[in-house]
């Protein structure tokens, strides 16, 4: 063989070669499009979930704002009894404000699970029973009302004191507890 055979078959090699790597790059350009392709196609797709989505969400705003405000209206109140010490310390505090009631019993039950609210998930029951002046227990009643109005009265006995305008008062009311907010980030 000479050197012109010789220089044929390296030329060759080397057209062959080139052909191979063309065809690979190729190969190559042709799977990036179809993946450009699919990527199109899942971002599409991502932008109308989006879009979906946030619809959605503006539209439930829209419809839960009145919850929300009315929640965030009495949230402070909630928050104000959040544990069982506090509970117990703010209706003993109502009591204290009326010295000329003499009370008789006064109880608090432990927390008891409260299953028909989600925010509001534990409760207690504070008990008390007073005999005094009819209108001072109705005051006492007033501040209860106006000083822990998240709180209920569950129970309610009202009985001829011993006295001419004395009453004997039988009063439960139940208290919500409301679970301490997640520590902030």
């Amino acid at each position: 063989m000479n050197t012109k055979h010789l220089a044929c078959v390296v030329l060759f090699a080397v057209i062959l070669g080139l052909f191979q790597g063309t065809m690979m790059l190729n190969k190559r350009m042709l799977n990036a499009r179809s993946n450009m392709e699919d990527a199109i196609g899942r971002h599409s797709t991502a932008t109308q979930e989006y879009t979906i989505n946030i619809t959605a969400l503006e539209k439930l705003r829209k419809d839960t704002a009145a919850h929300r405000k009315y929640l965030e209206m009495w949230k402070p109140k909630l928050e104000v009894t959040a544990n069982e010490a506090s509970a117990k310390l703010e209706f003993n505090r109502q009591l204290k404000r009326f010295p000329s009631l003499v009370t008789f019993l006064n109880s608090t039950s432990a927390p008891t699970e409260n299953r028909d609210m989600a925010y509001v998930s534990r409760r207690i029951a504070s008990n008390v029973k007073l005999e005094g002046d009819a209108e001072k227990a109705f005051q006492f009643l007033g501040s209860i009302e106006r000083d822990m109005p998240t709180s209920r009265i569950q129970n309610m006995e009202i009985c001829k004191g011993q006295r001419g305008n004395d009453v004997e008062l039988n009063v439960s009311v139940e208290t919500p507890l409301v679970p301490a907010p997640p520590p902030a980030k």
